[in-house]
Parts: structure tokens; C-alpha cells; sequence
């Protein structure tokens, strides 16, 4: 016999959930019993930092931080002090 399991969504969540099932061509219930089935299966495959991120997610994240801290360092990137004043230097290249 299925059960049946209720889960509270943010809006955000819902709308990323859907493109990906969009993208893998089967419903969000699908989706989410392959997810709960692999996690069953691999419970420590899905650690998350304390940041609330996969590893993978945080490691990808860091190294973008750090990418663009030595793009700002070796003046490659452009330093800002408000965003009124990025969105003046986007329209000058416009």
C-alpha cells in the first residue's frame, strides 16, 4: 500500500522543483520519490554544510568568491560603492 506524505514548500523551492521536472520530463511526485528512494538508500550521499549548502554547492560558491576577489585584486573587476553607481557604469556600456 502507498502512503501519502505532506510537505510544506516555499514558493521558490516549488518553482525550482518544477523546472527540474520539467527538464527530466516526469511529475514533481516522481521527482521527489526518486529523491526520497536515493536518499533512503544513501542517507550521508546528501551532507549539507552549516551554510544550509551540499558540499558540492559550498565548493563552487568558494571558489567563485575566490575568483572574483583576485579578479578585484588584479584590477580585471570593478569595485563599487552602491548600486546606483554599478547601474551608471552598466548604462555608460550600453
Amino acid at each position: 500500500m502507498d502512503n501519502i506524505v505532506q510537505v510544506r514548500l516555499s514558493d521558490d523551492l516549488k518553482k525550482r522543483l518544477e523546472r527540474i521536472s520539467d527538464r527530466m520530463e516526469v511529475p514533481i511526485s516522481t521527482l521527489i520519490r526518486m529523491v526520497m528512494a536515493s536518499f533512503s538508500r544513501q542517507p550521508d550521499a546528501v551532507r549539507l554544510t552549516p551554510n544550509g549548502f551540499t558540499v558540492e554547492e559550498e565548493e563552487r560558491l568558494l571558489r567563485s568568491i575566490k575568483m572574483t576577489e583576485q579578479e578585484v585584486k588584479s584590477g580585471k573587476a570593478q569595485r563599487f560603492a552602491s548600486i546606483d553607481e554599478a547601474l551608471a557604469s552598466l548604462a555608460k556600456d550600453v
